[in-house]
């Protein structure tokens, strides 16, 4: 589902995170903008990340582990790994909302 959102993309073993907009979101994962490669920012194709979502509806950020499954210069693809039903839930919500 086409959307604009804001959201953080985090890397904890390279240890960064940056600030990205969601252009395409659904329930198997979603499509970014690709962070910017300065001050080690680096990614490639299998990476392991997390994509956290800040909305009004909840209290603390919805944070979804996920894989990354596709690149180009300015865009990523990446497909969640749910640790947990609720996780799936707070996407369902966002995508309703």
């Amino acid at each position: 589902m086409p959307v604009r959102l804001a959201a953080v993309l985090s890397h904890r073993e390279r240890g960064w995170q940056r600030d990205v907009v969601v252009f395409d979101l659904g329930l198997g994962g979603a499509c970014v903008e690709a962070p910017s490669t300065q001050h080690g920012a680096s990614l490639g194709v299998g990476d392991s990340v997390q994509v956290s979502f800040v909305t009004a509806e909840r209290w603390d950020p919805l944070q979804i582990p996920a894989r990354v499954a596709w690149m180009t210069a300015s865009r990523l693809g990446i497909a969640f790994e749910y640790a947990s039903p609720e996780s799936t839930w707070g996407v369902f919500e966002l995508l309703t909302s």
